[in-house]
């Protein structure tokens, strides 16, 4: 089945103008001057919104529910498999496949990971240590124990737990010198310490990052390697 990719988002965001181009080096204070100037009336013409056909579905039925977040993870690192797209969501069906809430294409077709999320959609997607780790407010995935809120999939042994789940929703994962970062409304690992809505995973055990903080977190970011 045919889809819709935009070529532009907007007026910058993946416009091959030359005059894009050439504005874009001299700053946001620029960009504002000349648009005032302009009324956007040159930068539209240059690059005006439109949508590329040509792109296949996952399946012909698509996806019968939300899509909350999307993410890409290589199965079998430097192997011959293909990287994967990942989807996270509300759906239960990805094409003709039956997926609770996750579901990976590989360019040709769609596949479920196990039996899947329970209960809540995920809300972030990573990867760890080769290993693909989603945070949301599921309750289980795989129906393994000690997966709430956080999990991690491989395909040697399926779903599995991060040091025994978390008390409240993941809505951030990032990684960041060599460990796993999650952000959300949690206040405590699973049978262990208490964290203030964030917390970091070494591969083995979760701690906190000094007092956390007071509100909850929806998003991460690494910078200048901070």
């Amino acid at each position: 089945m045919p889809t819709l990719v935009p070529t532009c988002r907007s007026r910058f965001k993946r416009c091959r103008s030359p005059f894009a181009k050439r504005i874009g080096v001299f700053g946001f204070r620029l960009i504002i001057l000349l648009l005032a100037a302009t009324d956007g009336a040159s930068l539209n013409a240059d690059c005006a919104p439109q949508w590329e056909s040509g792109h296949t579905s996952p399946g012909p039925n698509s996806i019968d529910s939300t899509v909350t977040c999307l993410g890409t993870w290589d199965p079998d690192g430097a192997g011959p498999q293909p990287t994967r797209l990942v989807m996270g969501g509300g759906f239960s069906t990805v094409g003709d496949v039956g997926a609770s809430n996750i579901a990976t294409w590989n360019g040709t077709g769609c596949s479920a990971l196990g039996s899947g999320l329970s209960i809540g959609p995920p809300a972030a997607i990573t990867v760890y240590n080769n290993q693909l780790i989603v945070g949301g407010n599921f309750t289980d995935a795989g129906g393994q124990p000690s997966t709430s809120r956080i999990a991690r999939w491989t395909s040697q042994s399926g779903w599995g737990q991060l040091g025994g789940g978390l008390n409240s929703p993941v809505y951030a994962l990032s990684t960041y010198n060599g460990q796993l970062i999650a952000g959300g409304t949690f206040t405590m690992v699973i049978g262990g310490i208490s964290v203030n809505r964030i917390a970091q995973w070494n591969g083995v055990s979760w701690s906190s990052l000094g007092q956390g903080v007071n509100g909850d977190v929806r998003a991460l970011a690494v910078y200048n390697g901070e």
